[in-house]
This record gives structure tokens, C-alpha cells and sequence, in this order.
């Protein structure tokens, strides 16, 4: 076990990206945020994230676009000794698809657009020993 006095703490952090292109620029989204929650005490840390993407264009044609969306992450480690840990980490947990959509002719660009092709992944989980020597 660890000698010492166990560390606590809550740490919180936000981001806000703002992205400006003079031309139209495949998959760059003009806003995103992120945040993260997370709590330390001990040999315990633990985190829960999100993020959220606007409307991006899929490619250079116009009407085309990727769907804005908000993801969830979470992750847990447990230190068992100075020098191992046991860790899980889960990403887009709420298992959120990705959607495509299009607008159509004569409307503008992620106006009244339509499904054009959805995606599900679905939440991608590891679990592992991390060693430190």
C-alpha cells in the first residue's frame, strides 16, 4: 500500500472551439465543446466527459453534411500499488450514432435536411492492468 496522506480532489474542465474557413472545408466543424467532471481520492480517480460537434460538411458537395452530436465518456482507475493499476475506460457510452444528412436543392446548407445515412458503433470499452517501472 501507499505510504502517505490520501490525495482528493474534484477537477472540472471546459473548452470552447470556434472555427472560421474563408472557403468550405470538408469535416470542420464552426463550433465544438468540450467538458470533463472528474474525482480523485486516494487510489481512486474517476472521469466523466462529453463532447458536442456542430453540423460539419461531409465533403465538398454542397447540401451534404455530417449531423451535430454529443458523446459520452467515462473512465475509472484503481491503483493497487505504487506500480500497478487496474483501469477501465468507456467511449460514447449513450452508444449516440453518427448521422448524415442533405438539404435539399434550393435551401440552404443544414436547412430541412434529410436522413441520408446513419451509423452505429456503439460504445467501445477497455479494461486493463497498467504497470509503471
Amino acid at each position: 500500500f501507499l505510504p502517505g496522506p490520501y490525495l482528493r480532489g474534484i477537477n472540472v474542465g471546459l473548452t470552447y472551439g470556434r472555427t472560421y474557413a474563408n472557403v468550405r472545408r470538408q469535416q470542420l466543424a464552426p463550433h465544438r465543446v468540450t467538458s470533463r467532471l472528474g474525482y480523485s481520492y486516494g487510489r481512486f480517480n474517476a472521469s466523466f466527459g462529453m463532447i458536442w460537434v456542430d453540423d460539419k460538411p461531409e465533403s465538398s458537395t454542397y447540401g451534404r453534411y455530417v449531423g451535430q452530436l454529443t458523446k459520452f465518456d467515462a473512465s475509472l482507475t484503481v491503483r493497487l500499488t505504487k506500480y500497478v493499476s487496474l483501469y477501465v475506460q468507456g467511449r460514447n457510452i449513450t452508444n449516440m450514432p453518427d448521422r448524415w444528412y442533405e438539404s435539399p436543392t434550393g435551401t440552404q446548407e443544414g436547412k430541412n435536411g434529410y436522413l441520408r445515412q446513419i451509423e452505429s458503433y456503439g460504445s467501445n470499452w477497455v479494461f486493463g492492468v497498467k504497470g509503471q517501472f
